[in-house]
Parts: C-alpha cells; sequence; structure tokens
C-alpha cells in the first residue's frame, strides 16, 4: 500500500529542548509563532518523538501479550495493562499523592491564619506573620503552576503510548483472525475499538490515579475539618460518606449503557458503510429511504443509551456539585445549633478545605465512577476480540525448486471434495472447470489454507500468489496496488503492464499509473479493477499462481488478449491454476480438473492431457474455427506506444497521505454555533440559559450570605458584647441566617437539577438532528461528492466526529456555560468587596485575551488535524479487513502493520503536539492568576480600607478559586473550539450539494418504453470527457446490446438514463425528458441487473422487497423461475454482512429476482452475467426474455454470443457510438468494429 507518510518532518521540539524549557513549555514558542503567520497544515506536522512510534509500541505489547497468552490463561487487559505500563503509572500517582498532599493540608491552613489577621482587635497574628501566610500561600501557587501542567504532560504521554499500543495490537490481530471467527466482527465494530473503546481506557489513564488520590485527599481534608471545627464536623462530612454508596450504585449503569451504546454504534457505523460501498445501486432502485431508516433506527437505540448514560453522569454530578453545598450547610448548621459563633478562620478555613473536598466529589469521583465502569465494559469488548483463536495455515509458503500442490481425501462442510489423490508438481496451466456454487473457490481456498478441510491431507510448497473473483483495490494510486509492497522493478513491473492489456487503459488517465484509484475502485471500470487485480498477483514473483475466474469481467477481446499473453505465456514456467466455468479456455490448459455439486467429477489421465479437446464445449455457435484475424493484429489493437504509456513518470517526489482531508481554517464560524443551536431549538436553548443563571445567582448569593453572616457573628463574639439582649438578639438572627440559608440551598438544589435535564435534552436533540441532516444529505448527494472523498474520510465524520458531538462536546459545553456563569458570580463578589478590584480584574481579562488569541489558531488547527489524520487509520482498517484473503497470501501482514503505524504515528504527532500546546496555555494562563492572587493578598496587607474581614476572606477564597476557574475556564473554551471542529465537519455535510429531485411526479409511466438519446455529453469531476455526443434511438420492446472494451464508456451510457451524472444534452423516455421529471421518479421506473452482484446484511426478504411492496407468494415465484428456491428455507433467513452463504451466480440470480417481482417498461443489465457460468447465464436471459418480452431492454455484454440473437447492437469505442445495427448485419462486414471484436475471442 502507499506509504502513510513520506513527506521528512522536522524533529518534534519536545526531543530538541533542554529542562527549563521543558518545565517551562518555552519550546511551544516557536510553534505558536508559526501558528500565528499562518495556518497550521499536515505537513507542518513534526516527526512523531521516538517514545511515541507506534511499530515499537506494539511490538512491545505484542510481545507481552504472547508471553501471557502462552501461560495458559485467559488473556487479560488488565494484567496486560500493569505489565507493560503499572510500575511508571504507579510512580505518576505516588508523585502526584505527594504534591497533592502539600497543597490540600497548607493552602488552607495558611489562608484561615490569614483571614484571622483581619478580624478587629486581635492580637495573635502579627503583620509580619501575615506577611510570611501571604508569601507561603503566593509560592504555594506558583508551584502548583509549574507541577501541575508538566504532571498533566507526562499523564497524557503516557495516555497516548497506551492508545497507541493497543490500537496497533487490534490491528496486528484482525490480521490474524481465521475467516470464520473474523465474520463476527465487522469493520464498523473494528472501528469502533480503536474509536471509543480505546479512547475509554486513554481518557481512564489520565482520571485513574485521580480516583484514590481524591479519596485519600478527601481523608485527609476531613482529618483537618475535625480537628478545627469539633464533633460537629462529622454532620458535614458524614453526607459526603451517606452519598458514596449511591454514587457507586448509580454509575454501575454506566457500563451496562456503554455496552449498549458501543453495539448499536457498531451496527449504525456497519450499516453506514455498507450503504456508503454500495452507494450507486441504491440510489439506481431508490432505496435511499430504507437504507436511512436502518441507520436512524439504530441510531435511535444509541442516543436512547446515550441519553440514559447522560442520566447518569449527570446524576453523579449533580450529587456531588450539591453534596458539597449540602454538607456545608449540616456542618454550618450543627456548629450554629452546638451554640458556637461563626468565626471567621474557622468559616473559610472549612470554605477553602470544602473547595478541595469538591474538587473530589464535584470533578474526580463524578468521572472517575463512570469511567470505570465504561472501562470494564470497553475492555470486555476488545478482550472478547483477543481471546479469538487465531489462524492456523495449513501451508507455510516457502522458496523452492520443487513446488508442488497434494490434496487427498479432501472432505468440506461435510461434502467429501476429492477422493483421489490430486498432485500437481509440473509448469503449466492447470483449468479448475465448473459451474457457479460447484466448489472452485472452495478448492482454491483450501490451497491457499483459508479453509481447512474437516478430513484429508493438504500440501503445498512453493510461495503463492492469488487473484480473487471479486477484484480487491484499495485506496493508493494505480502503481501501489500493483507492486503492493514489492521492491520495484522497471522492467518487470511494463511487461506485466503489457501483458495485463492496462497499458491502454493509463494513457486514458492524466496521471498514468499515479492515478489515485478511489474506495472499492469506485472511479474505475469493473474490468479494470480486475486487471490490476490481476496484474498484483502476476508481478509478484512466486512458484504458484491461484487465479479464481479473475477474467469474467473482461470483455472478449481483452479477455483473449490476457489469456494468451499473461496466462499462458508470461506464466508458463510456473504452476498456475485457473479457476473458470467458461469451456472455452480449455482446449488450451496443460491439466484440467472439473467440478460439480462440489466434487472433483473428473480428471484426464491424473492431470496429463493426451486429448486436450477432451470435454470442450464449443457454445460460440457463430464462430468460425478459422481466425479471421491474426494474433499480431491483436497485439496491436491492445498495445500502444511504450514509450508514452509506459511509465515516464518515476515518481521519486514525497507523496502526500492520500487520505489528507481538506479542513477549515482559522477560527471555527460563529454560524456554526448558531446552526447547532438550530438543531436543538432556539427556544429550549433559551431556557437553558435562564436556567443557568438562577442557579448561579443563587450559588453566588450563597457565598455573599455567608459572609455577611461571618461578619454579624463576628461582631456579636467580641467580648463588649455579651448582655441578656444581646444574647437573644444572636439567637434570634441565628434562627433568620439558618432559615434563609435553608431557602438558599434548596433553590440551588432544584435549579440545578432542572439546568441540567433541559441542556441535556437539548443535546440529545442537536446530535439527532444533526446526524438525521447528514444521513440524508450523503444519501442525497451527487454521485461526484463519492469520487472525491475516500470512504475512509466520510466514516470517519460518521464516527469520531459524532462521537464527539454525542458524549464529549454536550460535557464540554455543559461545563463552559458554568464557567461563564460562575466567573460572573466572582467577579461580582469580589468587586463587591472592593471597587478598586475591577482594575486588576480588567487588566487580567485583557491578559487572558491576549493568551489566547496566540493559542487558539494553532489549538484548533491542531485538533481539526487530530480529527483527520484518524481518517487514514480508517480508512486503512477497513481496507484490509476487505482484502484480508489477499494480505495474508502475498504475506503483506507486516508491510500492512508497518503502514498502519506510520498512519497511526501521523495522528500521535497531530495529538501529542496538540496537548503540549494546551499545556503550555494552561501554565501561562495559571501563571497570570498566580499575579491576581497576588495582587488581591498584598493590597488587603497594605492597603487597609476597613473591609471587613468577611469580605477579605471572600475575596481572597473566590480569587483562589478565579485562579482555578479562569485557567479552567480558558482551557475549556479552547475545548470547547477544539470539539467544534468535530461539530463544523459534521456540519459540512448537512450543507452537501443534493441532487435535484425537482419535477413531474409520473405514475404508470413508461407505457411503451421508447428511448431516445439527443446530443448526450458526460464528462467526469476531473474534466475527463466520458461521453462524447452520442444520439441514438431505440423503439418500445427492442432487445439491444451494448458492447464495447472495458472502460470504453458503457455503463456511462447507462449512468446517463438513470442521471446519476449532470450531462449535456437530453434524454427522452416516450418523448417525455428525463430533466423535466423526478429523479425518484424516473429511477423508479427503469429495471436495473447491476455488474456487481450485492447483498445486503439482513434477510432475503429484506434483499429483494425491502419497501415491503409484494407478497410472499410473489417473492417464491420470482425464485422459483430463478431456480433458487430449493437452497432458501425461509424468506427471513439472515444474510451476512461477508455474504459467504451464497455463489456469485446465487447472488445475482438473487439480484434478478429484484427485478422480476416488478413490472418495468425498461430493463437494463450491466453486465450482469459477467460473474456467472454459462447454465446460469442461461436462466438469467431466458427469464429476462420470458417475463420482459413487452419491455425495452438493454443488455450490457461482453459475451458477444449472447448479442447475437437481439435486435440490435451497439458498439461504444472511447465515449463514441461507433456503429448501432443489427448484429448478424454488422458480422456480414469485415470492416466492421463489431466484426473485429467478435472474431478476436
Amino acid at each position: 500500500m502507499q506509504s502513510a507518510d513520506c513527506f521528512r518532518r522536522e524533529r518534534h521540539f519536545s526531543e530538541n529542548s533542554n529542562v527549563l524549557s521543558r518545565l517551562l513549555f518555552f519550546y511551544t514558542l516557536k510553534l505558536f509563532r508559526r501558528g500565528r503567520d499562518k495556518p497550521i497544515e499536515e505537513h507542518d506536522l513534526y516527526e512523531v518523538p521516538s517514545k511515541f512510534k507506534s511499530h515499537q509500541l506494539g511490538d512491545k505489547l505484542e510481545k507481552l501479550f504472547r508471553e501471557d497468552t502462552g501461560t495458559c490463561r485467559k488473556p487479560s487487559i488488565y494484567r496486560l495493562l500493569w505489565k507493560a505500563y503499572g510500575i511508571q503509572y504507579a510512580f505518576i500517582g505516588l508523585m502526584q499523592l505527594f504534591a497533592r498532599s502539600i497543597s490540600v493540608v497548607s493552602i488552607p491552613l495558611l489562608i484561615g491564619k490569614l483571614v484571622s489577621y483581619f478580624v478587629p482587635e486581635q492580637t495573635h497574628v502579627t503583620k509580619q506573620d501575615a506577611i510570611t501566610y501571604a508569601i507561603l500561600i503566593i509560592a504555594l501557587n506558583i508551584f502548583n503552576c509549574l507541577y501541575l501542567h508538566n504532571y498533566q504532560l507526562l499523564l497524557t504521554g503516557l495516555g497516548i503510548k497506551i492508545r497507541t499500543a493497543f490500537c496497533s495490537l487490534i490491528y496486528r490481530q484482525v490480521l490474524k483472525l481465521p475467516q470464520e471467527e473474523l465474520s463476527g466482527f465487522t469493520a464498523g465494530k473494528i472501528t469502533t475499538f480503536i474509536q471509543k473503546d480505546v479512547r475509554t481506557i486513554q481518557e481512564f489513564v489520565k482520571f485513574g490515579n485521580d480516583i484514590w488520590i481524591g479519596l485519600v485527599q478527601a481523608c485527609l481534608v476531613c482529618y483537618l475539618i475535625y480537628i478545627k471545627m469539633g464533633v460537629g464536623a462529622f454532620s458535614g462530612l458524614g453526607t459526603f460518606v451517606l452519598v458514596l454508596p449511591l454514587q457507586i450504585f448509580v454509575a454501575k449503569w454506566a457500563g451496562k449503557f456503554r455496552t449498549q451504546i458501543g453495539e448499536n454504534c457498531d451496527k449504525r457505523i456497519q450499516i453506514t458503510k455498507e450503504t456508503l460501498s454500495a452507494i450507486k445501486l441504491i440510489k439506481t432502485y431508490t432505496w435511499e429511504c430504507v437504507f436511512q431508516n436502518k441507520i436512524q433506527d439504530s441510531r435511535k437505540k444509541e442516543l436512547r443509551a446515550i441519553m440514559r448514560l447522560f442520566i447518569i453522569k449527570t446524576t453523579v454530578t449533580l450529587i456531588s456539585s450539591l453534596t458539597s453545598r449540602v454538607a456545608f450547610y449540616f456542618l454550618l448548621m450543627t456548629h450554629v445549633w452546638m451554640g458556637n459563633y461563626i468565626l471567621a478562620e474557622d468559616v473559610f478555613f472549612v470554605l477553602c478545605a470544602f473547595q478541595k473536598l469538591r474538587q473530589a466529589f464535584n470533578v474526580i469521583i463524578p468521572k472517575g465512577i463512570p469511567l470505570c465502569a465504561e472501562l470494564h465494559a470497553s475492555v470486555k469488548r476488545i478482550e472478547n476480540l483477543l481471546v479469538m483463536k487465531e489462524r492456523e495455515s495449513i501451508n507455510k509458503q516457502t522458496n523452492c525448486l520443487k513446488p508442488s500442490i497434494k490434496l487427498n481425501n479432501i472432505v468440506l462442510n461435510g461434502k467429501q471434495l476429492t477422493k483421489e489423490k490430486i498432485d500437481i508438481f509440473k509448469p503449466g496451466l492447470t483449468i479448475l472447470l465448473g459451474v457457479n456454487a460447484s466448489g472452485k473457490t472452495a478448492l482454491i481456498n483450501t490451497i491457499l489454507g483459508n479453509i481447512l478441510p474437516t478430513t484429508g491431507e493438504v500440501s503445498v510448497q512453493g510461495t503463492l500468489s492469488y487473484a480473487s473473483q471479486e477484484p480487491w483495490v484499495f485506496p493508493s494510486s494505480i502503481r501501489q496496488n500493483i507492486l503492493f509492497g514489492e521492491k520495484y522493478d522497471e522492467i518487470r513491473y511494463q511487461t506485466v503492464l503489457r501483458v495485463c492489456a492496462l497499458l491502454e487503459d493509463l494513457t486514458q488517465f492524466p496521471k498514468k499509473d499515479q492515478t489515485i484509484i478511489g474506495d472499492t475502485g469506485f472511479n474505475i471500470s469493473k474490468g479494470q479493477q480486475a486487471r490490476i487485480s490481476l496484474a498484483r498477483a502476476v508481478y509478484r514473483r512466486s512458484n504458484i499462481y491461484l487465479l479464481d475466474d479473475c477474467l469474467m469481467s473482461l470483455d472478449p477481446s481483452v479477455q483473449e488478449y490476457v489469456f494468451s499473453h499473461c496466462i499462458k505465456e508470461f506464466l508458463k514456467e510456473n504452476i498456475c491454476i485457473f479457476a473458470t466455468h467458461n469451456n472455452y479456455f480449455v482446449n488450451r490448459a496443460d491439466y484440467v480438473i472439473e467440478l460439480g455439486d462440489s466434487k472433483i467429477l473428473a480428471t484426464n489421465n491424473n492431470l496429463v492431457l493426451e486429448n486436450k479437446t477432451n470435454k470442450i464445449y464449443n457454445t460460440y455457435s457463430y464462430i468460425n474455427n478459422n481466425k479471421l484475424v491474426e494474433t499480431e493484429e491483436i497485439e496491436k489493437a491492445l498495445q500502444i506506444d511504450e514509450g508514452e504509456a509506459l511509465l515516464k513518470i518515476k515518481d521519486t517526489k514525497p507523496k502526500a497521505n492520500i487520505y489528507t482531508e481538506k479542513n477549515n481554517l482559522g477560527k471555527v464560524d460563529a454560524r456554526c454555533y448558531k446552526q447547532y443551536i438550530s438543531f436543538g431549538g432556539s427556544i429550549i436553548f433559551t431556557m437553558v440559559i435562564i436556567f443557568f443563571a438562577i442557579t448561579q445567582f443563587s450559588k453566588s448569593f450563597s457565598e455573599k450570605f455567608i459572609s455577611i453572616w461571618v461578619n454579624i457573628d463576628q461582631n456579636y463574639s467580641r467580648p463588649k458584647n455579651t448582655s441578656q439582649s444581646t444574647l437573644n438578639n444572636f439567637i434570634q438572627e441565628h434562627w433568620q441566617m439558618s432559615t434563609y440559608f435553608s431557602g438558599l440551598i434548596l433553590i440551588i438544589s432544584v435549579s440545578s437539577i432542572f439546568t441540567a435535564l433541559i441542556f441535556f435534552s437539548f443535546t440529545k436533540r442537536c446530535s439527532k438532528n444533526i446526524h438525521m441532516q447528514m444521513i440524508s444529505n450523503i444519501l442525497g448527494a451527487k454521485m461526484d461528492f463519492f469520487e472525491k472523498n475516500l470512504f475512509g474520510n466520510i466514516i470517519n465524520r460518521f464516527s469520531k466526529d459524532l462521537t464527539i458531538i454525542d458524549e464529549e462536546f454536550p460535557f464540554v459545553m455543559y461545563e463552559f456555560i458554568e464557567f461563564l456563569m460562575t466567573i460572573c458570580g466572582v467577579i461580582t463578589l469580589i468587586a463587591l468587596s472592593n471597587a478598586l478590584f475591577l482594575i486588576p480584574e480588567f487588566v487580567l481579562l485583557i491578559f487572558l485575551y491576549i493568551i489566547r488569541y496566540f493559542y487558539l489558531p494553532v489549538g484548533r488547527n491542531l485538533q481539526r488535524l487530530d480529527s483527520s489524520t484518524k481518517s487514514s487509520i480508517i480508512g486503512h482498517v477497513n481496507a484490509s479487513i476487505d482484502g484480508l484473503v489477499i494480505i495474508r497470501v502475498f504475506n503483506a501482514e507486516r508491510t500492512l502493520s508497518k503502514e498502519f503505524d506510520k498512519y497511526q504515528d501521523l495522528n500521535t504527532s497531530a495529538s501529542y503536539t496538540s496537548e503540549c500546546c494546551t499545556r503550555a496555555f494552561g501554565f501561562a494562563l495559571d501563571i497570570i492568576c498566580c499575579c491576581f492572587i497576588a495582587i488581591i493578598i498584598i493590597h488587603f496587607l497594605f492597603h487597609d480600607t476597613g473591609t471587613t474581614v468577611g469580605d477579605v476572606g471572600l475575596s481572597i477564597t473566590q480569587a483562589m478559586m478565579l485562579s482555578s476557574l479562569l485557567q479552567y475556564g480558558i482551557r475549556m473554551l479552547a475545548d470547547l473550539e477544539n470539539k467544534m471542529t468535530s461539530v463544523e465537519r459534521a456540519l459540512e455535510y448537512t450543507t452537501i450539494p443534493r441532487e435535484n429531485n425537482a419535477g413531474t411526479e409520473l405514475e404508470k409511466w413508461p407505457k411503451h418504453g421508447e428511448l431516445r438519446y439527443e446530443n448526450v455529453n458526460l464528462q467526469s469531476s476531473s474534466g475527463q470527457t466520458i461521453l462524447n455526443d452520442i444520439s441514438f434511438t431505440i423503439k418500445p420492446s427492442q432487445k439491444i446490446g451494448v458492447v464495447g472494451r472495458t472502460g470504453a464508456g458503457k455503463s456511462s451510457v447507462i449512468s446517463a438514463l438513470f442521471r446519476l451524472y449532470d450531462f449535456n444534452g437530453n434524454i427522452f423516455i416516450d418523448d417525455v425528458n428525463t430533466k423535466s421529471i423526478s429523479i425518484k421518479s424516473l429511477r423508479r421506473s427503469i429495471g436495473m441487473i447491476p455488474q456487481d452482484p450485492i447483498l445486503f446484511s439482513g434477510t432475503i426478504r429484506s434483499n429483494i422487497d425491502p419497501l415491503g411492496q409484494y407478497s410472499d407468494e410473489t417473492i417464491w415465484n420470482a425464485l422459483e423461475k430463478l431456480q433458487i428456491s430449493p437452497s432458501l428455507e425461509s424468506l427471513d433467513e439472515k444474510e451476512t454482512e461477508q455474504n459467504i452463504r451464497f455463489s456469485c451466480a446465487q447472488k445475482q440470480l438473487i439480484c434478478l429476482s429484484r427485478v422480476l417481482v416488478g413490472q418495468h417498461k425498461i430493463l437494463i443489465l450491466d453486465e450482469a452475467t459477467s460473474t456467472v457460468d454459462n447454465e446460469s447465464d442461461a436462466i438469467i436471459l431466458q427469464n429476462v426474455f420470458d417475463n420482459f418480452r413487452d419491455a425495452t431492454v438493454l443488455i450490457i455484454a461482453h459475451k458477444l454470443e449472447r448479442v447475437m440473437d437481439l435486435d440490435k447492437v451497439m458498439v461504444v469505442d472511447k465515449g463514441r457510438i461507433v456503429e448501432f445495427d443489427n448484429p448478424k448485419k454488422l458480422l456480414e462486414d469485415s470492416h466492421t468494429a463489431f466484426f473485429k471484436m467478435f472474431y478476436k475471442l
């Protein structure tokens, strides 16, 4: 495959820096300057740091995994994590425990002592003591600032290592699973493993240590509060203890819902992938609504599970948030009821300590407990893959002087395939002859080792090469598809292009063999795919070549050329087994094996053919035994000047990653936010903001209320206020204050619950509507869109980006709105204590905005790159699963794993660089906030303004909160915008240009089936002419054959009829211009049997009649006519994604039944019989002629004998119609193109 990343990149800045630069994040300044001058793009990314190299991390984890599985124990991811990273993670945790303990113990005590200095008439704290306390508070804040961000970067780096290692291990394991085991793991499920489950492990790494450290911290703080407040502290602290089991109980459900989300997401992504792979067929049948409903059904289940998970997470968060306030309320009430004064030092010590408890119970535990449940669910899902038994090949490919294949007494699925011993050891061509479903592919797969026989002996000596019946190409250049990891040999490469008849095709592409092939070969013809797949097989130097009916998609002249020059001539010195249902080739085989009903019916003289004409059935009744055209003329027709076609482009320049997406540059447009809100409803969002404001007002007022209460009690606690009347007033005041405070706590609790419920209902509505619009637009998009966008990129938006919109963006948005409300409340409270503080607050906000100005351009583009470079990984995984058999035959697992690792390295470079910049940003914010705290403390110490002790304590505690709030909030703003890039990418798909469905809706049309083209021109999206001014008329009920060389434009004639592409000119059906009627009405009126026999996941019924228009009797009648009903037990029989059960011919017959159940006046067969044997071919055509006797039928065919009995034949060449007449009449003239094509068989 194509190299994932061939650019020569700079060494990562983190590896070029000294200790001081790393500690203070100076190494990021160069990137910030670059990001200010121009947007950061993919080519600006650094080389991934050596410690994050995917292949190294994957090798290490795979080695430990092999050691673990070798102990006869069931593999455990927890055990694997501990062995690989446990000691390092534990060391980081102990370091964090030590640092946090210092902060938790010291800061509340120091603030309490500092505030007590401002109590009127106190004498136990001198000014020198207060200055010392102030210096220590500021120093501890600076230390926390230096330590915290380096700790976070270290922890995030470890998480990236674990994510990278597990993704690499999962991919390697997929390549090793047997086909029958892998059938339970769809591409959608593998994508979910990499996009969601491994990400959950990474998220746990960030918070795992904080869970147990938070509990230790909570215990330490509780002890300090007990020392300070006495037994009254138990009423408040007991509240925390009582709600903890409730939190754990509620959070247990998170794992259950995480599993449901994963399963439904797997299914949704799989259906989406299946839909995209067959989008042309779906549009032709107008089945868009069917597949949209299937996807939406999975989506509804997924959203229900997501909403339940939101409720769980919100419940835990609200319990934690309210618990800290309720606990403080109970502690304060108990302290008052016990007859104590509310002293400033005690209250603000407790407030500061409760901020630490709030961090543990509001952030760590709410995130930690559900995350533990989600982690367990994700680990179990990944373990289900890792415990699968790996593939055991029955043959090991080795180079040898005497290659051979030995088969003896082979039994497959209860059927005996061989009774006699078959020994193939001589070079030459062995034809494996048999009708469809006779066992040819099963025998080849047995030789390959993909199918293990029930009993019998299979021995293969030598190296293998393989070309499959269904050609496999992957998103890369034509050259890379052929080389497939082999070294480039110019002479052999040019020879392979010649013998596979690819030279003329290359001249049609502006970039020759550097032309990029889209997903599933979307932008090239089926015949070109087949020849590229064959070229890959024969380019590889092997002893044995296995070709499974790989010529069936070629037209006769090209088929003859490739057979003669490639199979017979180029491979003559090797063992070549060619499976086919075409008897025509048998007379040129060295050996013949005939199969039928999954058994070997006959071999000829132990595979030494005495009479080469034995068992040859000449089906071409019109062919003269004397060839009128010599082989030299055929070569002349198919070859062109080698100096022109053979690779002038020796591409030595670095190649860009083919999955590179065009990202938006600059900041996220404000319209994206408006559009997101509009998907949820502007009125609902307004209600959300109102409830947020009510909640925050209640919280801020409760903080100010405590300050007022402290001032009142501080006044009563003076020695002179000891009279009885004063005491009575004190008691009365206490009861009033207690009542007011209780009401405030109740208002905060109720408004918080309503705010969360309304908000997450709003975000669910947004997610639902965005996805609905995305899938609707994708299914309604023009075909040009799918030629320009790789499926991996599209799937990435429906997996990673949609996951962020569903699960991450709502919480980020919730926390950011809460931050905005809180910051307004904090600034207001500080300003109320002293209006002069508005000046440093204003300066602070200016500095924060400047830092944000430098960070956001870099941060948002790095986030976009993190998202877009994931497309490479997803696209590579999907392509690998589709071509797994070929990958294994070519022993390309290691090559593909290396390429996967390169794609991962590119993504890791983006994500780690983004994290470094985020940490540098946070560090700068914290330093500025430390300065703000210092200004406030210094102001109170050296400028006595007569401020009350309550206001001093409130200002300092709020400033401490502001420090963490501002750096947290600005990071949340950056995170919001970073996450918004995923929303932006998803919203792009809500504005895709759709097919114009405007026009008249016609019922029971057409009535006659007359078809007329007038000056039709069609161009590809790159500007290449495909149809060049074609005009013709087909009368009602005529049967027309359309023939021409592969890539001549035959299928494009039909694409224009279905209006799959915009074209110039006019097409009329029954004198009605097709441009004047709706696309849906047009496509419904035309029957179509496609070239590729595609069956979808689901039942037989849903494959034939997904709209539910026909009765069971009608469907069974159609299946009986096609002689396929005996192989079916029920219409509700399930069909799997891999379509393992049915042969190519059987799948094509089921596809034919789709048009048999309907009544069409126009029917198109787009090379519908190219994949089937002569018997199935006859069944299909006979049913077409019997059931569509009065219909107009167009048959695109490369089996020219099949068009001889038709009314007319249309010869297409280079987008033009060169001939259009009766086939027999054309054969009478030796100068006609049809004559020359016919006799080149």
